[in-house]
């Protein structure tokens, strides 16, 4: 508002308004910012690589600071995934020319997001713990540079994925036909359950119940607009596949035409992107009677969509009982005063000892699907058979599920599972996987390094490489 009023006698000299009379004049659109608006959901490739390219604007060296069009200036054909994966003899080792020259000692600080240690006792012993933290960086300009041109690197993939996943999703649900059925699930935050009044001990000295976490899903399909609102203590691959096994039942008996599932999610590599919930997606499905399905996923941190708005709709419902004395200390009460409200979202509930049998009915010994990380989407068309590919492929919104593409690789559970694979499944979205040893298997070789970052969905390597004395010495 103090620059608005001072542009405002700038323009018009002539008019003598005080600045407490022009923010009293203001239209009543024009509020003070909340804490509501704040971005809490950002990507963080794009924010760091954000944060960067704004430090090269202010030094000239870029001509602006708009990430998709800076891509565009390195690579042949951004719509291309030969390009934008780094896969191109064209422009895959191509740097970013710089506007401007420049004095690569200069020192320059700018932030970035990234994980920091911190100490606390508990029980009289120091507890070391990690949390995710904006820090101010300084670096020569020079080094700045070569960062820049690394994360380039990466955010290129990130970007197409991004863009191919959005598009299919368009493409899929404008083709659904009669026999056909998208399912776009999430798992939501805590609800924290209340009672319509409080003594001052249950806010400071006691225990706030906590509601399971909600599982969700938003079913579309040409006679199918349902939302479903489940509830979950634990969110593996056995408890989705037992939530799922009630929205299979409703979808069966309401819409029996129904062959074709295609499944939307994000890619939590603990939750749906991991051998567990793929064997089950093979083999499941085709026990409810479904021919063929499709699970497809969201790039890193921009998979939000119709269920995190269910579950805001949820639990804004439910905050409104508890403002008209209605007590809500668990999930069963919860579901319970949601029924009784009428609520238009179709809800179920699923009991914690039916998610505790599946959990331990659940096989040990899965074969790891190769290259598990980088997939965006499964295809099954045979009980235990799996094709499955880097991103999501037009062809199946068309109807072609059984498409050969290049980039389409055939995996089968049913092949695999005669040799038991002990499960040695890494999460490498862990922090503790960092300084750890690896082996990265590049082309047909093996180089052997240290995991230096991680994130949802990719790992940064420092390799070894041979030297001239026969030695192996570090190299980024």
């Amino acid at each position: 508002m103090l620059n608005a009023h001072r542009k405002f006698l700038a323009e018009y000299p002539e008019r003598k308004l005080s600045y407490s009379l022009f923010c009293h004049l203001r239209p009543f659109w024009v509020v003070n910012p909340s804490l509501a608006d704040r971005e809490t959901c950002l990507c963080k490739t794009h924010e760091n690589l954000t944060f960067i390219v704004n430090k090269l604007h202010q030094h000239k060296l870029v001509s602006h600071c708009n990430l998709e069009e800076l891509v565009k200036e390195i690579v042949c054909d951004s719509q291309r995934k030969e390009c934008m994966y780094g896969e191109c003899e064209t422009c895959k080792f191509t740097n970013f020319p710089m506007k401007a020259p420049y004095t690569p000692e200069t020192v320059v600080s700018y932030v970035q997001w990234g994980m920091e240690e911190r100490q606390r006792s508990e029980g009289g012993e120091s507890v070391v713990f990690k949390i995710t933290v904006k820090k101010v960086m300084e670096s020569t300009l020079g080094d700045l540079v070569e960062k820049w041109n690394d994360q380039l690197v990466k955010f290129k993939r990130h970007n197409f994925n991004i863009s191919q996943q959005f598009a299919f999703t368009r493409a899929l649900k404008a083709g659904l036909s009669d026999n056909e059925c998208k399912i776009h699930i999430d798992f939501s935050e805590n609800y924290a359950c209340k009672w319509s009044s409080e003594i001052q001990a249950a806010q400071f000295g006691g225990v706030t119940p906590t509601g399971h976490l909600a599982y969700r899903c938003a079913i579309h399909g040409p006679k199918c607009h349902t939302y479903l609102f489940l509830y979950a203590r634990q969110k593996g691959p056995a408890a989705i596949w037992e939530h799922l096994r009630q929205v299979l039942t409703y979808i069966k008996q309401e819409h029996p035409a129904v062959k074709v599932l295609h499944f939307l999610s994000d890619g939590p590599c603990s939750q749906y992107l991991q051998r567990g919930n793929f064997f089950l997606f093979s083999t499941e499905l085709h026990k409810w009677g479904f021919t063929q399905g499709t699970w497809n996923f969201f790039e890193a941190s921009h998979g939000k969509g119709a269920p995190d708005g269910v579950g805001g709709a949820l639990k804004r419902k439910a905050d409104g009982l508890v403002s008209k004395r209605h007590d809500i200390t668990d999930a069963k009460s919860l579901y319970r005063a949601l029924i009784r409200a009428h609520s238009t979202i179709k809800l179920f509930y699923v009991d914690e000892d039916d998610i505790e049998q599946a959990v331990h009915a659940m096989p040990q010994n899965i074969p790891a699907v190769p290259s598990t990380m980088r997939l965006h989407q499964v295809v099954t068309l045979e009980r235990g058979g799996l094709i499955c590919r880097d991103v999501s492929c037009m062809c199946v919104a068309t109807k072609r599920l059984q498409c050969q593409c290049p980039g389409s690789q055939a995996f089968s559970f049913l092949l695999n599972n005669q040799t038991p694979i002990q499960d040695n499944t890494v999460d490498w979205t862990s922090s503790e996987v960092i300084g750890k040893w690896c082996v990265v298997k590049y082309g047909d070789d093996l180089y052997p390094g240290t995991v230096m970052a991680t994130d949802d969905s990719y790992v940064q390597v420092k390799c070894m490489q041979r030297s001239e004395q026969i030695l192996l010495a570090y190299s980024r």
